[in-house]
C-alpha cells in the first residue's frame, strides 16, 4: 500500500468503527439514563466527524503542488487534526457540565447484563483500534494517524472505567456515574488541549530540531563541521520537507542527492566562501 491508501484505509476504518460503537453506547445510555455512557457515545461520536474530516484533509493534503501552492497542500492535515481537535474540547466542556449535574442530582441507573455484555465488547473494540493505529503509525509520518493512535488507547481506558461505573452505579448511594463522567470529560478535554497546542506548533512552522540534526549528520560524510554555517527546515505536510543549507565549500549535487534518497528532503544549498 501507498502512504496515502494507508491512511485513508485507517480513516475509513476508524470511521466506521466508531460509527458502529457510538450508536450502541448512546442507545444503551439513553436507555440507562446514565450520563457517563452517553458521554462515552459522544466522545465516539466526536471521533467518527474527525476521522471524516481527517479522509478529506488526507485527499486534499496529496493534491500536487501549483503554481500558487509551490508546496503542495500536505498541512491541510494538520488543519484537519487542529479541527478534530476543537471539536474534542467542545464536546467535553459540556458533558464536564452536565456530568456534574449529575453529581448534586443523580436519577436511578437501569443496569442490564446484556447491556454490560456489550459495552465490554466495545472496550476489546477500541483497544484492536489502537493496535491498528500504533501499527499504521510505524508505516506512515502522518499526524492524523498519530492524534487517532492516542485517542484510541485513551477511549480505551475511558470506556473501561464507564463500563465500571456502570455495573456499581445501581448498588451504591454515591454518584459514580457523575463522578467518571466528569473524570471522562476531564480526560477530553486535556487531550483536546494538547492536540492543539501540538497541530498549533506545526502550522506555525516550529523548529525542526530532528530533521536539522540527521542533516548536520549527513553533511559529517562531505564536509567538516566548520563549513556549516546555517541550516534550515521547513515541513509542508504529507512529506513535504525542504532544507536550506548554507556552506563554505561542498559536493552541492552529491549532498542534495543522497538527502533527497536517504532522509526524503529537498535541500537549497548555498556555498558562500
Amino acid at each position: 500500500m501507498t502512504d496515502k491508501q494507508l491512511k485513508l484505509t485507517s480513516t475509513i476504518t476508524g470511521g466506521i468503527t466508531n460509527a458502529a460503537m457510538a450508536g450502541v453506547k448512546l442507545y444503551i445510555g439513553l436507555f440507562a439514563n446514565s450520563v457517563s455512557v452517553i458521554s462515552d457515545s459522544i466522545n465516539n461520536f466526536s471521533d467518527m466527524f474527525g476521522f471524516a474530516g481527517a479522509t478529506v484533509g488526507i485527499g486534499l493534503g496529496d493534491k500536487k503542488p501549483t503554481e500558487k501552492f509551490p508546496f503542495g497542500f500536505g498541512r491541510i492535515e494538520y488543519i484537519v487534526s487542529f479541527l478534530i481537535a476543537v471539536l474534542i474540547l467542545v464536546v467535553g466542556g459540556v458533558f464536564f457540565y452536565e456530568s456534574l449535574e449529575r453529581v448534586f442530582y443523580h436519577p436511578p441507573i437501569t443496569f442490564s447484563w446484556i447491556h454490560f455484555g456489550v459495552l465490554a465488547a466495545t472496550v476489546v473494540v477500541k483497544f484492536l483500534l489502537f493496535l491498528f493505529f500504533y501499527y499504521i503509525d510505524r508505516k506512515s509520518s502522518s499526524p492524523i494517524i498519530k492524534v487517532e493512535k492516542i485517542d484510541s488507547i485513551l477511549d480505551t481506558a475511558v470506556t473501561a472505567m464507564t463500563l465500571l461505573s456502570f455495573a456499581l452505579a445501581p448498588y451504591t448511594s454515591v454518584p459514580v456515574d457523575g463522578i467518571v463522567g466528569l473524570i471522562i470529560s476531564g480526560v477530553i478535554i486535556v487531550m483536546g488541549c494538547k492536540t492543539i497546542a501540538f497541530n498549533f506548533t506545526e502550522l506555525m512552522g516550529k523548529r525542526q530540531d530532528e530533521a536539522i540534526d540527521k542533516i548536520k549528520t549527513l553533511l559529517k560524510d562531505f564536509v567538516d563541521k566548520e563549513d556549516i554555517l546555517d541550516i534550515k527546515v521547513f515541513d509542508y505536510g504529507s512529506g513535504n520537507v525542504f532544507g536550506a543549507v548554507t556552506l563554505k565549500k561542498g559536493d552541492v549535487d552529491s549532498i542534495k542527492e543522497k538527502a533527497e534518497n536517504t532522509l526524503g528532503i529537498k535541500l537549497t544549498i548555498e556555498l558562500r566562501r
